[in-house]
C-alpha cells in the first residue's frame, strides 16, 4: 500500500509528512492503481475508492467517482463504466480480468492494464 495526501494527491510510502505521522492527512491506496488515482485527482477528477485487482479472487481493477466526468467517452482498452443501480450517482471505471490460465498470467494482465490506465490518466 501507498499513501496519497488528501490535499496535494502526492504519493508517499508511509503516512508521515514532514516527519509527523498524521494518518488523517492521507488515504491508503493499493500500489498498482495509485499512480492513476493520483493523476486523476490532481487533474480534478475526484475519486472515491479504488482497487488494483487481485489475481487469486478474480477481482479486476476499478476506480469509483462521485461524479460522471466527460473523460468517460475515451476509455483505455478493456475498461468500461459501471453503475450498481441505474439511478446511482457513483460511477465505476472497471476492468474485468480476461486471463484464467494461472495467477502469473493474471498478474501480468493486471500490471499491463494498470499501466494502460496510468498512461490514459496522464493524457487527459
Amino acid at each position: 500500500m501507498v499513501y496519497m495526501h488528501k490535499e496535494t494527491y502526492d504519493l508517499y510510502p508511509s503516512p508521515c509528512f514532514n516527519g509527523v505521522d498524521d494518518a488523517d492527512l492521507f488515504i491508503e491506496i493499493e500500489d498498482a492503481v495509485s499512480f492513476a488515482v493520483s493523476v486523476l485527482n490532481k487533474k480534478g477528477y475526484k475519486t472515491a475508492m479504488s482497487c488494483s485487482g487481485h489475481p487469486f479472487n478474480d477481482t479486476g481493477i476499478w476506480i469509483s467517482f462521485e461524479l460522471e466526468y466527460n473523460i468517460f467517452g475515451n476509455l483505455p482498452d478493456g475498461f468500461y463504466l459501471y453503475r450498481k443501480h441505474p439511478h446511482d450517482d457513483v460511477v465505476f471505471l472497471r476492468y474485468k480480468i480476461k486471463s484464467n490460465i494461472n495467477s502469473v498470467c493474471v498478474l501480468q494482465e493486471l500490471a499491463t492494464a494498470n499501466i494502460s490506465l496510468y498512461k490514459w490518466a496522464l493524457e487527459l
